[in-house]
């Protein structure tokens, strides 16, 4: 019970609550007429206390009581609307003071004392019907983020003990067909890609989703519910001191406070009493000037000396920390600090940038032994001029702060597009001096190389194991390979002569009967002297060597580079300093040369036949040029823009050419799109060798001097209103270079093996 002389309540609310078999009602007061301190009402004698404030509190300690009134407000929901109106009308009757029929007049009557009467919603857990279970159900705490991120790890998440969360099994197309089959709930299955899981939805979670899509309310849900009444008075009335509401009004995007506001601050400006902050003058500093001496006080403490001012322009750079010098730079390190043989050679052969120190810790016993640095002098005056050409004073300059990522073409993702080469696999190891050329079987099974050392080696590439070796006496500078399966037969250029050999003498013991056949002795030979090419047979002893043929060439130049057409009768020398004659044409059956030109057209660094089209690649110091053999005419002259071209190769497809030149780049040619490069890769540091297409994979790769390997994604697509995809994928690193030449040369094998050689 209560009296009327404490507040007067406008808006309450009765929550019950269950704790530790004590049952409580609690009175949320919102409003209240009166701001008093909490007045704590007497005793009633049934143990009935009422706390009068904003958040009153009634506790009844009497559990019996409490659940006779349980009881009867469960009769009185049952009952319907009708019981809380007999109980407006019977406090009306009685005069009760309860809490729904309190006054708003506010007397003060201490006599009138009324029966307290529970709220019809009383006996309801608020608390337990607002927990909600959908904190329960989210098992993964990554929260609200792509879950594509996790596409590529075996978890899906963190549980809360931050333990991961394995991705679920998930079937194929037949496992999901027989689940549909099998499962009478599969129609109401949803999969949940927070949780990776698959939840059923309820009848109830249904009807929700049905009621949304034929947009109706759901059931049970009254959208005009009846309108409450609130009282006429309240506390927050609208005070004469606050702005009316017509000063809130725009009028011409200015509503009349603000234009009050500036009038008044223009008045204090005109008074006076506002003034504008006075520009600061500039001040003038001598640089160079001795540092000003502070008044030192005799009877203070040394650390409680004022510092010295020393001027510094807010534009000065402050030179950055030098890192201390630690063990290993000393002049007498400890032994662990010092290399051994093999670490001084991996620190001598491995790359400047992979060095984790740029020095090489040595040792002295006495100080005095140290030798002077080569480079002091030019340390000494590289600082003098860094004081001399430094600024003085910073000026910022103003960026325009710009998205630069929209301009980037959207590339994939590297891992996205393999096989392609990662690492070193095997190593052939038997020449005596460079290498300058490799080639491929078609089988991919065997490997010839050339070099230096005047000697062909055959290699076997599962085991690299050395086959067999021919000793041509001088330089080879160029192998090929037959690209017809059916001949095995391997090309060599050596000086003014170009060797036409067979593996099959150290494969098989004996060639193959094409072989024989295509290098039969028997078939006369024809030299004609306008050919400036004299085809020999080999002696005994050379056939007995798997030497057959042999090509002289009469100008006495050095033959440098040779190329198989793909059917394996004809192939092409290049001859660079040969002039008109640099060009010659053989075909093997019927032991036959042709010199296509008869005027020179440049300095001629190599050849290639088109994989499918009687087309005929000629690579000048500066353009290349397609000749159609069999009209024998110029098709098209490409101009690629490069200093000196090295090496060409053309896409198996035949509408692409890579172009490598000695100026270090690399141009990637469309035949169908234009005569100019397309794209020019400038990737290298020194010297572009040669590049390389891969003969299955849009894989492509090239070679520098600078003993790098750059491999590339390349995709042609038949399209022609699409351009090729070119992305960078790999650089192969930890080859050496001998007299300043790196990796002269490369191919692919296989599926996605590169072979290099240095």
């Amino acid at each position: 019970s209560y009296t009327r002389k404490d507040y007067i309540l406008y808006f309450f609310k009765y929550i019950w609550c269950q704790r530790k078999n004590k049952k409580e009602i609690i009175i949320m007061s919102n409003i209240s007429r009166k701001r008093k301190q909490p007045v704590v009402s007497e005793d009633d004698g049934d143990g009935a206390t009422l706390y009068d404030d904003f958040n009153s509190k009634i506790q009844i300690q009497n559990d019996d009581e409490v659940e006779d009134d349980v009881n009867e407000d469960e009769e009185e929901e049952e009952e319907g609307d009708d019981d809380s109106a007999e109980i407006g009308e019977d406090e009306d009757e009685a005069g009760t003071e309860g809490l729904q029929s309190a006054e708003l007049d506010g007397d003060d009557d201490d006599d009138d004392d009324g029966e307290y009467v529970p709220h019809p919603h009383a006996g309801i857990n608020y608390a337990d019907a607002s927990d909600s279970s959908e904190d329960e159900s989210v098992i993964n705490t990554v929260g609200n983020i792509p879950m594509k991120w996790y596409d590529d790890f075996e978890h899906v998440g963190y549980d809360r003990d931050g333990n991961r969360i394995s991705k679920s099994a998930k079937g194929d197309t037949i496992d999901n067909f027989l689940k549909k089959e099998d499962d009478p709930n599969y129609w109401r299955t949803v999969y949940d890609q927070l949780n990776d899981k698959n939840v059923v939805l309820t009848d109830e979670q249904l009807d929700f989703i049905n009621n949304l899509q034929k947009r109706r309310y759901p059931a049970g849900f009254d959208p005009y519910p009846e309108a409450m009444e609130f009282p006429h008075e309240s506390e927050y009335a609208m005070r004469p001191d606050q702005p009316s509401k017509r000063s809130f009004l725009r009028r011409r995007g200015i509503n009349h406070f603000d234009i009050s506001q500036v009038y008044k601050l223009a008045q204090k400006i005109r008074d006076g009493y506002i003034k504008p902050k006075a520009p600061k003058p500039p001040q003038y500093y001598d640089l160079w000037a001795d540092k000003p001496k502070e008044e030192v006080n005799e009877w203070l403490p040394e650390y409680l000396q004022p510092k010295t001012s020393v001027y510094r322009p807010r534009g000065r750079i402050i030179a950055p920390k030098v890192k201390a010098p630690g063990h290993n730079e000393s002049y007498n390190p400890p032994k662990e600090y010092l290399f051994n043989k093999e670490e001084e050679k991996e620190w001598l052969s491995s790359d400047r940038r992979d060095r984790h120190q740029n020095f090489m810790p040595t040792q002295y016993k006495r100080y005095r032994d140290i030798r002077q640095w080569q480079g002091i002098m030019r340390q000494s005056f590289d600082r003098c001029m860094d004081l001399y050409l430094a600024p003085r004073r910073r000026k910022p300059r103003m960026v325009k702060e710009w998205d630069y990522t929209k301009y980037l073409p959207e590339l994939p993702k590297p891992k996205d597009l393999r096989p392609f080469p990662t690492e070193e696999a095997m190593k052939y190891e038997g020449h005596t001096d460079r290498v300058r050329s490799i080639t491929i079987s078609p089988s991919g099974e065997f490997l010839a190389s050339c070099g230096d050392d005047h000697s062909v080696r055959l290699w076997e590439v599962s085991s690299g194991r050395c086959m067999g070796q021919w000793d041509l006496g001088e330089i080879v500078y160029c192998v090929s390979w037959n690209p017809n399966p059916t001949f095995s037969i391997i090309a060599a250029c050596s000086d003014d002569k170009v060797y036409l050999l067979s593996p099959d003498t150290y494969i098989l013991s004996e060639p193959k009967e094409q072989v024989k056949i295509l290098l039969n002795a028997n078939v006369e030979l024809i030299n004609d002297p306008s050919w400036g090419i004299t085809w020999q047979y080999g002696t005994k002893e050379q056939a007995a060597n798997g030497i057959h043929i042999i090509l002289l060439n009469s100008s006495g130049k050095a033959t440098k580079h040779v190329a198989w057409h793909i059917k394996g009768d004809y192939f092409s020398t290049t001859t660079p300093d040969a002039a008109s004659k640099s060009v010659h044409i053989h075909q093997l059956s019927k032991r036959n040369t042709q010199a296509p030109f008869k005027k020179t057209i440049g300095i001629i660094g190599c050849t290639s036949f088109h994989p499918s089209k009687p087309y005929f690649f000629i690579a000048t110091q500066t353009t290349v040029r397609i000749y159609n053999l069999a009209e024998q005419i110029m098709v098209k002259k490409l101009q690629p823009n490069l200093k000196w071209i090295s090496n060409i190769d053309v896409h198996p497809l035949g509408d692409n050419v890579l172009i490598s030149s000695y100026d270090k780049r690399v141009a990637w040619v469309d035949l169908d799109l234009s005569t100019k490069a397309y794209k020019t890769l400038r990737y290298h540091k020194l010297a572009s060798r040669r590049a390389v297409y891969h003969k299955r994979y849009p894989i492509f790769a090239t070679c520098s001097d600078d003993a790098n390997i750059h491999v590339f994604h390349g995709m042609v697509y038949d399209d022609l209103m699409k351009n090729a995809l070119i992305v960078p994928l790999k650089v192969l690193k930890g080859h050496s270079s001998f007299d300043d030449l790196g990796v002269l040369g490369f191919l692919f094998l296989h599926l996605f093996i590169c072979l290099e050689l240095n």
